[in-house]
C-alpha cells in the first residue's frame, strides 16, 4: 500500500510570498494523490489561478506539490494529501500558517485627560499569527497647518498608555499602531480629544520648570552631508525649532560610524552660540576617517539639562582619491565691465588625480556669490594637470563696483579648496588693479598684504625708541655743574668812597668766591647820593662777558663801579 514517511507537518509563510506544500508518497504504481483544504477537495488548478497542483512520478512512487502563487490570509488552513493505489490508501496532514503584520487596533478611547497629559486604551488586534512586540502611539495637534508628529512606544504588548508633555486647552488627534516580527501594521482610527485649561500663573510656573529641567525635545533640521576629501566629511544643519530648545542650546553632538559596524556611534561635540536666525546653517568637518568608506551620520542638540532626540541617519562615502590643491589667484587688470583674473596651478599634483577644470567664484560686494565653470577646452593652455598660469576674463560686470573673486580646481573626485579671495574694482583703473591684484606675485608679496605689516613694524619701532629715551632720562637726570656758577645771588654791604674809580694793578686777578678758579667781571650797582643804599644783587654768569649792559635806573640815581 502507499505510505507517507512524515504524517504531520506545519509550514509557515509570510503573506504575499510563494509557498510550496510537498507530499512524497511511496508505493506501487499506478498511484494517485488528491488534495483537500479544510476537508474540501481541491482541483488541479484554482479558478483564480491562485494555486496549482503538480504531480511528478518517481521510482519510489509520486511527489505531489501544492504551489500557492501569492499567500493570502484565506490560505491559512489544514491541508491533506491522500495517496491511493490498488493496495490501499494513506494520508499526510499539513497545517499551513500564514503570518502577517498585525491588523489595526480597535476601540481606541481617551480614558481621561488633564491639562498636560491624557490616558488612552485600546483593544488588541489580530496579531497575524506572530506575537505583537510593541505598540506605537502617534499624536499631533488637531487641524494644525503643519502636521508635526509625536511618537510614544510601549515596551511590551500593553494596551494602555499615558501621553505627557501636552499643552493646556489644545485639541489633539491620536492613533495607535501594532508591530510584530513581520512588520508594522495599519494605524487605528484616530480619536480627537482636548486637554483642560489652566490658570496663567500655574501655566507660567510649569513652563519655567520645563525649560529649566528639560533637554531639547527636537533634533536638528535640514541635515546635509557630503564628502570633503578622502578622509573627511562636511556636515551642515539648522537648529531645531525654537519652541523645542527648552532653554538655550549649548551645542550639538555629531555622531558617526562605518556602515556595517557593530560599534555604537562615536560622537564629537560642536559648542556654539545659537543663532537666533532659524535659517542659519551650521557646519562641521569630520576628519581622520577611512578612505573610500561609507559612514552613517546623526546629530543631537544639547543644553544644560542634556541632549535631545537623535536625528535620522544620513549616509555618505568618503572619496577614494585626493582633491586638487588651492590655486594661487590674482587680478591682472580691469575695465568698466570686466576683470581679468589669473591663477597658478599648484605643482604638487603628482599624487592627485589630474585637474579637469576650474570654477571662478565672484561676488559683487555684499551680494550673493556666483560661479563660472571653466572647462579644459576653454583654457588658453594645453591641459590642466601641468603647473602653469591661466587667465580668464570675467565680463558682464557693473561699472565702478568692487568685486570679490576666488578660484577652485576640480578633478574626478570633486572640488578642491578655494584660493585666497582677491578684490578688484571695475572702471579700468590700472593702478588700483595693480595694487589690489599684485600682478604675478604670491599673496604674501602683494601690497595689500605687505603695507599693513610694514606700517605696524615701523610704528612699533618708533614707540620702542621713544620709550627707551624717556626711561633713560628719568633714571639719569641732568645735574648742573657748580663750576659754571659765579655768584649765588649774594648781597653785599655798601662801603662809600669819594673816589669814582679805584686804580688797581692790571696784573692782579679779581677777587672771587672761595674755590671758584674762574675770574668774573665786576658788577654794576646803583647808588643814591650816599644815603639809604639800595639792595643789589650780582648776576650769575656762566660764560665770559663780551658786553656789559647797565640797568636803566631812575634819573636821580647814579651808577658807581665797585670792583669786588
Amino acid at each position: 500500500p502507499p505510505k507517507f514517511e512524515e504524517k504531520h507537518k506545519t509550514i509557515h509563510a509570510k503573506r504575499g510570498e510563494i509557498a510550496k506544500l510537498p507530499c512524497d508518497a511511496i508505493g506501487d504504481k499506478p498511484l494517485t494523490v488528491s488534495w483537500t483544504k479544510d476537508g474540501k477537495p481541491l482541483m488541479k488548478r484554482g479558478i483564480d489561478y491562485s494555486y496549482e497542483i503538480i504531480d511528478l512520478v518517481t521510482d519510489r512512487g509520486m511527489i505531489s506539490e501544492l504551489i500557492i502563487e501569492s499567500v493570502r490570509r484565506s490560505d491559512n488552513a489544514e491541508y491533506k494529501c491522500v495517496a491511493e493505489n490498488e493496495f490501499g490508501t494513506d494520508q499526510r496532514k499539513i497545517v499551513f500558517v500564514v503570518i502577517e503584520v498585525p491588523s489595526q487596533p480597535t476601540n481606541l478611547k481617551v480614558k481621561e485627560s488633564w491639562s498636560r497629559s491624557a490616558s488612552i486604551n485600546w483593544s488588541p488586534p489580530f496579531d497575524g499569527h506572530s506575537r505583537i512586540s510593541k505598540y506605537t502611539i502617534q499624536y499631533w495637534i488637531h487641524k494644525a497647518s503643519s502636521r508635526k508628529l509625536h511618537k510614544i512606544t510601549t515596551t511590551n504588548a500593553q494596551t494602555t498608555a499615558l501621553i505627557n508633555d501636552l499643552k493646556p486647552g489644545q485639541s489633539y488627534e491620536v492613533t495607535v499602531i501594532a508591530e510584530n516580527d513581520v512588520g508594522i501594521g495599519e494605524a487605528s482610527e484616530s480619536v480627537v480629544f482636548t486637554t483642560n485649561k489652566e490658570g496663567k500663573v500655574l501655566s507660567f510656573v510649569f513652563e519655567l520648570i520645563v525649560i529649566i529641567t528639560s533637554e531639547p525635545s527636537g533634533p536638528p533640521m535640514d541635515i546635509s552631508v557630503k564628502p570633503a576629501g578622502p578622509t573627511s566629511i562636511k556636515v551642515s544643519w539648522k537648529a531645531p525649532p525654537k519652541d523645542q530648545w527648552n532653554g538655550d542650546l549649548e551645542g550639538y553632538y555629531i555622531g558617526y560610524k562605518a556602515v556595517g559596524s557593530n560599534q555604537p556611534f562615536s560622537f564629537r561635540s560642536e559648542v556654539s552660540t545659537p543663532n537666533k536666525d532659524s535659517t542659519y546653517k551650521y557646519e562641521f568637518f569630520l576628519t581622520n576617517l577611512l578612505k573610500a568608506t561609507s559612514y552613517d551620520i546623526v546629530l543631537k542638540a544639547f543644553n544644560s539639562a542634556g541632549s535631545g532626540p537623535q536625528s535620522h541617519e544620513m549616509r555618505v562615502k568618503t572619496l577614494d582619491g585626493d582633491l586638487p590643491s588651492a590655486p594661487n589667484a590674482f587680478v591682472v587688470s580691469s575695465t568698466k565691465t570686466s576683470v581679468t583674473l589669473s591663477w597658478n596651478a599648484q605643482e604638487n599634483q603628482s599624487a592627485r588625480a589630474p585637474v579637469i577644470g576650474y570654477i571662478i567664484h565672484y561676488q559683487l560686494e555684499n551680494d550673493d556669490w556666483r560661479q563660472i565653470p571653466v572647462p579644459s577646452n576653454s583654457m588658453n593652455n594645453d591641459g590642466l594637470s601641468k603647473s602653469s598660469t591661466y587667465t580668464f576674463v570675467v565680463d558682464g560686470l557693473n561699472s565702478g563696483m568692487r568685486y570679490n573673486l576666488f578660484v577652485t580646481a576640480t578633478n574626478k573626485h570633486g572640488e578642491g579648496d578655494p584660493s585666497a579671495i582677491v578684490v578688484a574694482k571695475t572702471g579700468g583703473d590700472k593702478l588700483l588693479s595693480a595694487f589690489l591684484g599684485g600682478f604675478n606675485m604670491p599673496y604674501y608679496f602683494q601690497p595689500m598684504f605687505v603695507i599693513p605689516i610694514v606700517s605696524a613694524v615701523v610704528i612699533i619701532f618708533i614707540v620702542l625708541v621713544v620709550t627707551f629715551v624717556c626711561v633713560r632720562r628719568l633714571k639719569h637726570p641732568v645735574i648742573p655743574d657748580e663750576r659754571f656758577h659765579t655768584l649765588n645771588s649774594k648781597q653785599f654791604a655798601y662801603t662809600g668812597t669819594t673816589q669814582r674809580y679805584v686804580d688797581f694793578e692790571n696784573s692782579k686777578p679779581l677777587m672771587n668766591e672761595s674755590g671758584n678758579p674762574y675770574p668774573f667781571a665786576y658788577s654794576t650797582m646803583p647808588m643814591d647820593n650816599g644815603e639809604n643804599p639800595r639792595k643789589h644783587s650780582v648776576n650769575t654768569l656762566s660764560t665770559p662777558i663780551h658786553r656789559h649792559s647797565l640797568n636803566k635806573l631812575d634819573d636821580d640815581s647814579h651808577v658807581y663801579d665797585n670792583p669786588q
